[in-house]
């Protein structure tokens, strides 16, 4: 039940994130963020799409849709 319900919740911060065929590109970088967060910023340097980010973080693909998406939301990383 708890794996359904991650997959769930991963299944919502991707449809944020949709379609993640997009490129994103990190903007400025607040000195208060998190390590994961900083490290996913660090990967958007406009070389790959979303899809390719949540595969190569090393997150499992809940945390990783989350830190995708709240990174976005706080508009730390726009769309290409």
């Amino acid at each position: 039940e708890a794996k359904q319900h991650a997959e769930q919740l991963a299944d919502l911060y991707e449809a944020f994130l949709k379609p993640v065929n997009r490129i994103p590109r990190a903007g400025r970088f607040p000195s208060n963020l998190d390590s994961q967060s900083a490290f996913m910023l660090s990967l958007l340097d406009g070389s790959m799409t979303i899809e390719e980010a949540l595969t190569v973080s090393g997150m499992d693909r809940l945390r990783a849709a989350r830190t995708m998406a709240l990174l976005l939301r706080r508009g730390l990383i726009r769309l290409l």
